[in-house]
């Protein structure tokens, strides 16, 4: 069960108050996505992780905290074209507006995860070319995320999320390059590096769980 609440937020560009609604507990059930993408009831509650103010249109995940962002920088082409990416719905559009923001502040970190889950909500509405996109958006900033982790297992983790977003994106050829010969201490990982390996030689975009690869 997933319990929400209200609360007022201040934005940290313009200024004004308004009121969003906020995940107040929640549980997954199952296996999560290759990707680390949750189950449910979790998985339903994506529209959450993105907050809108409604007078200046500041975009983030939580539009209280401080930020480096400026006004100017919702200014952009990219703002109303969204890079020529075919979205169909607002959530997607909203995160897209965040990595936007993340990566002119030059947050890596931000500006991935943004565009994951600007894949994941156009997964949602079927929206394959917009997914694909996103993705492929996504791989140089998650580059950059793990050239910079310095704590082991994190670096494996995402290592492993790696895979799987350039197996989503279609880069199969890549998948094989960079993991033909990588191994690590964990046996769960490199089964799911085994499957990914497979899944790119065969050119299956598909979305697979951690229990698909087992």
């Amino acid at each position: 069960m997933t319990t929400y609440f209200e609360v007022k937020k201040k934005c940290a560009l313009c200024g004004a108050e308004s009121t969003f609604e906020v995940i107040g507990s929640s549980s997954s059930f199952g296996s999560p996505d290759l990707d680390l993408r949750p189950p449910l009831l979790l998985r339903s509650a994506i529209d959450h992780a993105v907050e809108v103010c409604p007078k200046c249109g500041y975009t983030a995940g939580d539009i209280e905290e401080e930020t480096k962002v400026k006004p100017e920088m919702m200014k952009v082409p990219a703002w109303e074209t969204f890079d020529g990416i075919p979205f169909k719905d607002e959530l997607s559009k909203n995160f897209y507006h965040a990595y936007l923001l993340a990566a002119a502040v030059d947050d890596q970190k931000t500006a991935f995860t943004m565009l994951l889950n600007a894949a994941w909500a156009s997964d949602d509405e079927k929206n394959a070319k917009a997914a694909l996109a996103c993705r492929k958006k996504a791989i140089p900033f998650l580059n950059q995320v793990i050239e910079k982790e310095e704590e082991r297992e994190r670096r494996l983790t995402l290592e492993v999320v790696r895979a799987d977003v350039l197996r989503r994106a279609e880069m199969f050829e890549e998948v094989e390059k960079l993991y033909a010969n990588w191994s690590c201490g964990d046996k769960l990982l490199n089964q799911i590096i085994k499957f990914q390996r497979r899944m790119a030689k065969m050119k299956n975009s598909k979305c697979f769980t951690v229990q698909d690869a087992l």
